[in-house]
């Protein structure tokens, strides 16, 4: 027989420390909170935000890749391109995915394409474009890279009306679209 119980006694064996009745209150405050959060999950009927490509929305603040990429454009007289959330959120998942599977592809080895990104995000485009980079510490050196690789220059310089930029650790990928 254990020495913690005995079988047929009213009460436990082993008498309850203070360190002992602590954790114990401590695990059941945190089985407890786990439970509210799983009811509050199950009953709200969502467990993620998802950002909308609605055009209504206000699009986010742009972030400092997408403010130099502007700047860039502006410098060749073109329009600055509106940050979109869809394709920030489409960019980042890219990015993790590059990341997490230790690639640095266009197309992933198991055959994704850029594409899937933009989907699972809710962007739906009429065009689309990706532009990666990898191993930048520095924006200004990053977007100055693009500009200095004659397909990534014309993603930048292009038709895009909308982008989204996420660095991922060493990851960076810059989304750009036009929504259908």
């Amino acid at each position: 027989m254990s020495s913690d119980y005995r079988r047929n006694s009213g009460s436990a064996a082993k008498r309850w420390s203070s360190a002992d009745l602590f954790l114990a209150l401590s695990l059941g405050s945190f089985v407890a909170t786990l439970l509210i959060v799983f009811l509050g999950l199950h009953f709200s009927g969502t467990a993620e935000i998802t950002p909308t490509a609605s055009s209504t929305s206000t699009p986010p603040a742009a972030n400092a890749l997408e403010r130099l990429v502007n700047e860039q454009r502006q410098d060749h007289d073109l329009p600055a391109i509106k940050s979109n959330a869809a394709l920030r959120e489409s960019a980042c998942a890219k990015a993790a995915d590059m990341q997490d599977k230790d690639y640095f592809e266009h197309v992933a080895p198991d055959g994704t394409q850029p594409w899937k990104f933009f989907d699972e995000a809710g962007y739906r485009y009429a065009a689309a474009g990706e532009n990666l980079a990898r191993n930048f510490s520095d924006d200004t050196d990053l977007v100055q890279a693009w500009m200095d690789s004659p397909t990534h220059r014309e993603n930048v310089l292009g038709e895009y009306k909308e982008q989204g930029i996420c660095t991922v650790g060493a990851y960076t990928v810059q989304h750009l679209g036009v929504a259908s």
